[in-house]
């Protein structure tokens, strides 16, 4: 008799440990995935982002230089304004192209993205006001009956051109420290998930060596 309950405590304690073990496992399982859906999108969003704005760029210059196969609002608006909702829905928490944001729990990313949509703001009535200065400058050297360009709109359109360049460097700049922030939040996130993986690790053996 006392056999059978010595035998029956211990299966009992079997069973009890199997279950931890099987919640700890499943518990470290539904953590990893859903750090893991929360991060993806703001890994990925700078490089979109860069990659959106440095072509909007690109083509604007191809656009100043006369390429008349290019459109301002195709091809350089439109990539501006597709960063815009990006970083928009990154701030937001919401649906984007990039997946679904979660509102960032972290001040610091949610400021440093504030700062972002501002600037991206900025790059775009940067490029409609720049390439309104090339419209009035093209139709001020075409009023020039002797063919000289005026320069009074030279000017102006150098100080539109330096205009567009500081908002372009300032916006990528801050992408930089947005991705640089997102770096630090994920390998906080690695570390977290390393340590209750030991330690769920750690946990399941000890009890194992208990009832051994």
């Amino acid at each position: 008799m006392m056999k059978m309950r010595s035998a029956l405590r211990v299966t009992l304690m079997f069973a009890i440990i199997g279950l931890m073990a099987t919640l700890l496992v499943a518990y470290v399982q539904r953590i990893t995935l859903k750090t893991y859906q929360r991060n993806l999108p703001y890994i990925t969003l700078g490089d979109d982002v860069r990659h959106k704005v440095t072509q909007a760029h690109l083509w604007f210059e191809e656009m100043l230089a006369g390429d008349k196969n290019l459109k301002l609002e195709n091809d350089v608006i439109e990539p501006l304004t597709a960063s815009l909702q990006i970083l928009q829905g990154a701030y937001d928490g919401k649906p984007t192209e990039l997946g679904v944001f979660e509102k960032a729990a972290d001040e610091g990313i949610r400021v440093i993205l504030k700062e972002a949509i501002i600037e991206n703001e900025k790059l775009i009535a940067a490029a409609q006001e720049r390439w309104e200065g090339q419209k009035q400058l093209e139709a001020s050297v075409a009023r020039d009956s002797a063919g000289n360009i005026i320069p009074t709109a030279v000017e102006a359109t150098g100080a539109l051109d330096q205009n567009f360049d500081a908002a372009y460097d300032k916006f990528q700049n801050t992408i930089d420290r947005l991705v640089n922030h997102v770096n630090l939040s994920i390998a906080a996130d690695n570390i977290y998930l390393n340590t209750i993986s030991w330690v769920s690790i750690a946990l399941v053996l000890l009890g194992f060596a208990s009832i051994c």
